[in-house]
């Protein structure tokens, strides 16, 4: 062993260590509330990475990483598991725990591992290029798992410098950067310890057991800005704790070079034996501090390497290819030494849990996709992992297994991952087509297929194969257009642009003392439905319609079928998502299908009754879920028709708060030192406009409503689960007498925008809501009093205790004008007036124009006025429905249709909007 240069002071050098503990407790405990529940909001750090993989004296085994900071503000840092688990790479600002089991969100001491390491050696790989002054890569051993103190961290940390006030033993391995290296042993009460290694000091020397020239970047032993390999020992003799030698050793052309330190006689010995007879638990964190002179300082004597800390710090470090093996001898003998006593421990007791064998990669198959993809390579994820979970490719069906992720791809090599190899599959203007069978996946049970751009993902992530979505599952994000998680109880069809967690979503569903997507119910949907029976194979259609006229995605089109019921289809629409635009790109770059079964116990999420109890599982039994889900008739087509073209149905520019924003308009302007998002009603316009300049200057556009394809069914078929009440049943008297006026031809009803007792939405351009026979319909819009009332408006309204109906000129200078609301709160409309010459329906009978309307007397109007405006319903065309009156944020919506939606005898073909999902529940 070289001569030990190492200044004696440095041992115990006061205050030294104490900066460490102040910058530890900066950088890693901010904001900590000390509770180990899960914090809502934070569910994108809030993970458990992959298990790492341990080498043994006889095999490999795993632990569990688990990472602090999962109840902080920021939700903590995270570690990157990668390279078949075999490495582990901290992200600056990190730390994490060895375990034997992680429970994501929640932390006990029971989960850490307690390694036992007596007369044992711990091996790994270092790769810390550019790790510059001022950074520190540690590896140290904390006695965590005795400790009952959750601590100030809130989830038991616990080390000789009480970081989070609670103390315990500490054993650092390693504390490093590219210029220095301290191995250090402390008891429980010793916040300085003995050090050994090289580097530090501030006006007094740290360790200095091997030099400079020997460790730096470029050192010509230990070149830092390389892999290499620690081995550090815990001899013993009679069972005492004798020493801890640590080795650092590099391949070099000329042969293996190493530098060693060697702490002995260290009056804590006895304490430490206990320790880690015990077993302690190792930890892995990354930091930096501008006070780090007491690692990698100078020194009095001018021999370290760092004047200053200025922190250049990568955003992460590596340590790779652990392993735990007994010192050579038997049990309870120092290395070379004499044997120990009885009672001591004995090498079958060490054995780490034995893994399963590794399973040998192979590529599941090929699947061929009518259309334009054609034949498609199955790349599975978990290749080398002895749990890897299979797929199968066979008689042009995919299965997937519980616990199973599979992407589609052109090319697979077997055992190797690349993003080039997935496929990058546009569908903008498409539709993608396939059959589920989700009969196995029942409470806790989800099988996902979705889109994500890993094609143009060049980080391997955590999980080694390129994977990511919105959510960063393997540490890194991107699109993700989940086209079903479901089972049979629950359907989610959702958006998610790059760091959208949570998304946009239509279904059913979900929720634990909140509400999921509620577009249709769980008799329309679930086993057994008289719509969509879940425990037979249901065809599923998700389309990607352009406006054919701004070339931009106007939304999302999910179709749930099945053959064995021809009579009822589901259709799910989400448009107005406020990150569209970012997946139109992201589909125009093309994206990679994904498919996978997973379980657990906290799906409520998915499939829970929620608040209002209308979803269906109380309790998620992972135990309940079936082997597999299988989909096959994979094909893609391409749309004929993206979006109407009729102008009436069709309007270009971006959907912002309900309005279309005109192209010529800014998203935001200033208006009378208010700032506005989008369109405003505000001034004397009388209608929705937009500004063209930030600043105004009398420069702008008229906005229209968001138009959206709109589909009902028969007023008799709701989904409400409330049934239709007769006029009687609502005002509690015999519906009145029509009065004796000429008779018109009212179409069949076929659109509601009330729920009889209210208004509750607005209808389309060119259609106004009137209330006939108890119900609110939307009808042609048609001349009343010589006005047209504006779409948006309702047809009655109250003002200063005065009951409206249509247009009034009241308090604008002879001007029609209409309100946007039942009680007038300040948004109106201007009304058209009416065309020479054109029918007025009040014309009709003169001495109907002669009766006053009553206020406040809503009979007035069913006995008068609606009869006479029902007039001209509508056949034969998709219609439209703006919903700003609805609950901000409803931006999905659903129908059903039935055989009779399709007849043929010159009656209507258009269905009735059965119910809008409020995507903000």
């Amino acid at each position: 062993m070289p001569a030990r240069n190492m200044d004696p002071a440095a041992k115990r050098q006061p205050g030294r260590r104490m900066w460490k503990a102040a910058t530890v407790l900066l950088a890693l405990v901010d904001s900590v509330n000390g509770d180990s529940k899960p914090l809502r909001g934070l569910p994108d750090n809030r993970v458990c990475p992959p298990k790492l993989k341990f080498g043994g004296s006889k095999a490999f085994s795993e632990f569990s990483l688990i990472p602090t900071g999962w109840n902080t503000a920021s939700g903590g840092e995270r570690v990157i598991v990668s390279d078949n688990r075999t490495k582990v790479a901290p992200r600056l600002g990190s730390r994490a725990y060895f375990g034997d089991s992680c429970t994501a969100g929640q932390y006990s001491n029971e989960d850490y591992l307690a390694l036992k390491l007596l007369n044992k050696k711990i091996t790994y790989t270092v790769s810390m290029k550019d790790v510059g002054c001022g950074c520190n890569l540690a590896f140290y051993l904390v006695e965590m798992k005795p400790n009952t103190d959750k601590s100030s961290c809130g989830d038991y940390y616990c080390d000789a410098n009480s970081v989070c006030g609670v103390a315990c033993s500490e054993i650092d391995i390693m504390e490093a950067n590219g210029h220095s290296f301290h191995a250090t042993l402390h008891t429980k009460s010793d916040h300085e310890g003995m050090a050994g290694g090289f580097g530090g000091g501030d006006g007094w020397n740290g360790p200095r057991d091997w030099t400079k020239e020997q460790y730096a970047p470029g050192g010509n032993c230990i070149d830092t800005n390389k892999p290499f390999e620690v081995a550090v020992s815990f001899p013993t003799d009679k069972g005492e704790l004798v020493a801890m030698e640590v080795v650092l050793t590099q391949q070099r052309p000329e042969g293996p070079c190493f530098v060693k330190t060697h702490l002995s006689e260290y009056a804590g010995m006895p304490a430490l034996t206990e320790s880690l007879a015990r077993g302690m638990t190792p930890v892995v964190s990354y930091w930096s501090s501008d006070k780090m002179l007491w690692l990698d300082g100078a020194g009095a004597d001018h021999k370290g390497e760092c004047w200053k800390d200025d922190q250049v710090c990568p955003n992460t470090a590596e340590l790779s290819d652990f392993r735990v093996e007994w010192l050579k001898g038997k049990a309870g003998e120092s290395a070379g030494g004499t044997a120990g006593g009885a009672g001591h421990e004995k090498e079958e007791d060490f054995e780490l849990p034995t893994m399963a064998p590794v399973k040998e990669a192979t590529c599941p198959g090929e699947l061929h996709v009518k259309g334009e993809m054609g034949k498609v390579q199955m790349v599975p994820t978990g290749w080398g992992l002895a749990d890897q979970a299979p797929v199968m490719v066979e008689n042009g069906s995919l299965t997937t297994t519980m616990g199973s992720r599979v992407y589609f791809a052109d090319t697979c090599s077997a055992g190797s991952y690349s993003n080039l190899h997935y496929q990058a599959l546009k569908l903008l203007g498409k539709t993608l087509h396939y059959t589920v069978d989700l009969s196995a996946a029942d409470c806790g049970c989800n099988s996902a297929l979705y889109l994500v751009s890993m094609h143009q993902n060049e980080d391997e992530s955590s999980c080694d194969d390129y994977y990511c979505d919105a959510n960063s599952v393997c540490g890194v994000a991107c699109s993700e257009i989940d086209i079903q998680e479901a089972n049979i109880h629950a359907w989610h069809s959702t958006l998610h642009s790059e760091h959208d967690h949570d998304g946009l979503a239509a279904g059913l569903g979900g929720g634990d003392g909140w509400n999921g997507p509620r577009d249709f119910n769980k008799e329309h949907y679930g086993p057994g439905s008289s719509c969509i029976d879940s425990t037979k194979p249901i065809d599923v259609a998700a389309s990607f319609p352009v406006n054919t006229e701004t070339d931009q995605l106007s939304g999302f089109h999910v179709k749930l079928s099945q053959p064995s019921n021809s009579n009822c289809t589901i259709k799910m629409v989400i448009k107005n998502y406020e990150g569209i635009y970012k997946l139109h790109r992201a589909l125009e770059d093309g994206m990679t299908i994904v498919a996978s079964y997973w379980a657990d116990d906290k799906m409520l999420w998915l499939d829970g009754q929620g608040e209002d109890k209308r979803g269906y599982c109380a309790q998620d039994v992972p135990s309940k879920c079936g082997d597999k889900v299988a989909f096959w008739n994979f094909s893609v087509t391409t749309d004929e028709r993206n979006l109407p073209t009729d102008p009436g149905l069709l309007k270009e520019g971006i959907c912002l708060n309900g309005f279309l924003l005109n192209p010529k308009c800014t998203m935001s302007f200033k208006y009378n030192n208010e700032l506005i998002e989008g369109c405003t009603n505000t001034d004397d316009k009388g209608q929705f406009w937009c500004s063209h300049d930030f600043e105004y200057v009398n420069n702008w556009s008229p906005c229209e409503p968001c138009l959206m394809d709109i589909v009902g069914d028969h007023p008799e078929k709701t989904f409400d689960d409330e049934e239709i009440v007769e006029p009687e049943d609502i005002h509690g008297d015999p519906e009145p007498q029509k009065p004796s006026i000429p008779q018109l031809d009212i179409a069949q009803p076929w659109m509601s925008c009330g729920d009889g007792k209210r208004q509750t939405k607005v209808c389309s351009e060119g259609f106004v809501c009137v209330r006939h026979e108890g119900w609110f319909q939307c009808a042609q819009q048609t001349c009343y009093l010589g006005w047209k009332l504006a779409s948006g408006c309702v047809m009655e309204f109250e003002m200063d205790d005065t009951h409206y109906v249509g247009c009034t000129t009241a308090d604008y200078n002879e001007r029609g004008w209409c309100s946007s609301d039942a009680q007038f709160n300040g948004h109106w409309l201007n009304c058209t007036r009416c065309d020479e010459g054109e029918h007025d329906v009040m014309q009709a009978n003169e001495e109907l124009l002669r009766r006053p309307v009553v206020a406040h007397s809503p009979s007035a109007f069913t006995m008068l006025v609606v009869p006479l405006l029902s007039i001209a319903f509508i056949a034969g065309a998709a219609m439209a429905w703006n919903r700003r009156h609805i609950a901000q944020g409803s931006r999905s919506f659903f129908w059903i249709s039935t055989p009779e939606d399709h007849s043929n005898d010159g009656e209507s073909d258009l269905r009735r909007l059965l119910q809008a999902g409020d995507r903000n529940a």
